[in-house]
């Protein structure tokens, strides 16, 4: 499918870019999942979650944008290096 570890690596950059731009949205704006997912209630307001909530899963995409946006910051950067170690492999 892939047919050398660089575009592996570079599908790998982009699923965690996209990944860390919709943490980065639902950061601004927490009320997204539930916007997402609110169609599947027959009553939606009724079951609409808290306000504490929203808060909890506005920490929540902090915390994760934090990790997930450092990994991918740290994979961009030593992707050389990653690289490098596959090249016998590739020969």
């Amino acid at each position: 499918m892939f047919d050398s570890p660089a575009a592996l690596l570079n599908l790998l950059l982009v699923l965690l870019t996209v990944g860390s731009l919709f943490l980065l949205a639902q950061s601004v704006y927490p009320r997204l999942t539930w916007l997402l997912q609110r169609w599947r209630y027959r009553n939606p307001e009724q079951v609409e979650p808290s306000r504490i909530e929203f808060e909890l899963r506005r920490v929540k995409a902090i915390v994760l944008l934090i990790i997930i946006g450092g990994a991918t910051v740290k994979l961009f950067l030593e992707r050389e290096n990653l690289l490098s170690l596959f090249e016998p492999l590739t020969r």
